[in-house]
Formats: structure tokens, sequence, C-alpha cells
């Protein structure tokens, strides 16, 4: 949530993968042997009520993570960020 509010503020710079947009909380309750009801209980909103659930958080500046890269070693997106900061 802070990176939602952040972005639409213009206080940051967002980088990395677009978030999975699950910020509704639930709770489940077991009804029978293998059944189990799940209710949302909450939803989370930034402070200019934009809600994420279902569509995520889209970085200013996107960078995949890469498996490949992080065993050699690389943060991708990290150098990403570091450059953007450098560009300022």
């Amino acid at each position: 949530m802070p990176a939602q509010s952040a972005q639409e503020d213009h206080l940051a710079t967002t980088v990395g993968n677009r978030t999975a947009g699950r910020l509704v909380s639930r709770s489940g309750v077991k009804i029978r042997l293998e059944y189990t009801l799940v209710l949302p209980v909450a939803a989370y909103t930034s402070w200019n009520r934009v809600r994420i659930e279902g569509k995520g958080i889209t970085p200013d500046i996107p960078v995949d993570w890469s498996y490949e890269a992080a065993l050699e070693g690389q943060d991708l997106q990290l150098q990403a960020a570091l450059a953007a900061l450098n560009a300022v």
C-alpha cells in the first residue's frame, strides 16, 4: 500500500513488477469435512480511495525479476532503481 500512495502523490518512483492485486483480507470457517466458507472481512484503499484488489500496482519503471540474473548475483530491479536515482 505505501507504494500506491507514494505513486499517486508523486512522492516516489516505483520500480519492479506489477503487484498481484490481492489485498482483500479474508476469513475462513470450516463448515463441513472438506468445505470452508471464506468471506472477505476488509478491503484496502489508498489515500485517494483507489482499490488495488484485482488490478495491482503498475510500477513507473517496469523491470521483471530474473531467476538467471539472481543466480549470477545480479538484482536487475535494484540496478534499474539506482540508474533512475543517478539520472536525477
